[in-house]
């Protein structure tokens, strides 16, 4: 089975049209990010991004905080990391609207 051979996805009447915007955006042209570090806090006693830790979440929820640098979290691919995905993948959407 290719793309093509999927049937036509119908917005009107579908629950996720409008819960979740982002999985329809208008734009037609694809985004690209810049390859980014996991951002670390300075007082880091570990060497991977824990989203359990208090520091490590200031940084999460940061609004300065880029999508590449969410991308590089996730790249990490520790158990935290893993335990705590619906919440970075949260974060990457949010920061797109």
């Amino acid at each position: 089975m290719t793309i093509e051979d999927l049937p036509d996805f119908p917005l009107e009447g579908n629950p996720l049209f409008g819960r979740y915007p982002f999985i329809f955006s208008a734009s037609d042209t694809p985004v690209i990010f810049s390859i980014s570090a996991a951002p670390m806090p300075s007082d880091c006693e570990f060497s991977f991004f824990d989203p359990n830790d208090a520091s490590c979440q200031e940084i999460l929820f940061d609004p300065k905080t880029s999508v590449s640098e969410l991308f590089a979290i996730l790249r990490q691919w520790v158990p935290q990391v893993q335990q705590n995905i619906d919440v970075i993948g949260n974060e990457v959407m949010w920061k797109q609207l």
